[in-house]
């Protein structure tokens, strides 16, 4: 049991259509994990607000001061050079 109990499901998409499905059917309880090394790719800011209409909270690993950080609950701040 332990934390095996607490994931329902895990899932990776790197499409951005993909992307926007998967959010689409995320709520209340669910986590989704957001990475981008600008915050600013539009696929993935899109999935990040439509998992947050949703219900879902949503965590970005990302540039501070991006919009990814905007759409997300809770961020880890990590600047990479481009």
């Amino acid at each position: 049991s332990g934390l095996m109990g607490l994931c329902r499901g895990v899932a990776a998409r790197a499409d951005g259509a993909m992307q926007a499905i998967a959010a689409a059917t995320l709520e209340g309880e669910a986590v989704a994990l957001c990475l981008s090394r600008t915050g600013a790719d539009r696929e993935v800011v899109e999935a990040a607000r439509i998992a947050a209409a949703g219900g879902a909270t949503v965590i970005a690993i990302t540039r501070p001061r991006s919009p990814l950080e905007a759409a997300a609950a809770l961020t880890l701040p990590c600047e990479a050079p481009e």
